[in-house]
């Protein structure tokens, strides 16, 4: 019995930040990997790394941690992202997420487990409307809280659970966020959201057999108290916590920076 399909957590990888010492990584983010067809190549997919643009912002290099299919331990890959590289295709509004390529090779020779999730895995606003999402679905947030990550010979990511908070907003077009109820700390930036499947609904609405890529964590809002001096009237302190309500960037949105990265990989091609 499985309510997440078993390749989606193989298609997640782990962000790390090299230290002074090299055997010294510090996991700050999750990434996952999107496919999308090549112009006029309906069977060939280019692979592309997904992750928060905060995750990479003011960094020159990266190491990605990804399982391989072919039964090596899990590799670490170190990339170059400084500002005169061209391999960063961001979003055009400045929303938080960042695409990277994938080169192709490393999923034919089983460099990397991963079965990229494609458009058609994908929540689009008609798609979410014709099954009926709502408040209250469940989802599955799956990454790397807290530096999580796993053992050295494969990657393990943390599967949590919770339900959409709000997704009127965006099913209208207000917005270009969606709001979870999830715990999410440190790591899980980046991270997928998929819907969980259902059987049951109340009458007169729909069930849904089938998981689909939301959208990816980008963070969560936090609760905010302030202490203010009774003498001068002024905030002294502040206390935060973790409020459980996370914004999420939604699959369109993801869909569209792919789209855009793809265009360009395939034009400095040529």
């Amino acid at each position: 019995m499985a309510l997440l399909p078993p390749q989606f957590l193989n298609n997640v990888a782990a962000i790390g930040r090299p230290g002074i010492d090299s055997s010294e990584i510090a996991w700050i983010g999750t990434g996952f990997i999107y496919g999308v067809e090549a112009i006029g190549a309906r069977s060939r997919l280019l692979p592309f790394l997904v992750t928060n643009a905060h995750v990479v912002a003011g960094m020159e290099t990266i190491i990605i941690k990804t399982n391989r299919a072919d039964g090596l331990p899990a590799e670490e890959y170190e990339v170059d992202i400084s500002e005169d590289s061209e391999l960063l295709t961001f979003h055009p509004e400045g929303l938080d997420v960042v695409v990277l390529p994938i080169p192709e090779e490393f999923l034919d020779q089983g460099l990397m487990a991963a079965t990229p999730i494609t458009e058609h895995q994908s929540l689009s606003i008609a798609k979410a409307g014709e099954i009926g999402i709502s408040e209250g679905d469940g989802i599955f947030a799956i990454g790397f809280p807290m530096e999580l990550v796993g053992y050295e010979d494969q990657i393990f990511p943390i599967v949590k659970q919770g339900c959409i908070a709000r997704i009127q907003d965006w099913l209208s077009g207000r917005s270009r966020h969606i709001l979870i109820d999830a715990n999410i700390f440190p790591g899980n930036s980046g991270g997928p959201i998929f819907l969980r499947p259902s059987s049951t609904a109340v009458a007169g609405t729909k069930t849904n057999p089938d998981s689909y890529l939301i959208g990816m964590v980008s963070a969560y809002i936090p609760y905010r108290d302030v202490a203010v001096s009774l003498q001068t009237l002024r905030e002294r302190i502040i206390f935060e916590e973790n409020s459980g309500i996370v914004e999420i960037v939604p699959s369109d949105v993801i869909m569209e920076t792919v789209n855009i990265a793809a265009q360009k990989l395939q034009s400095n091609a040529r």
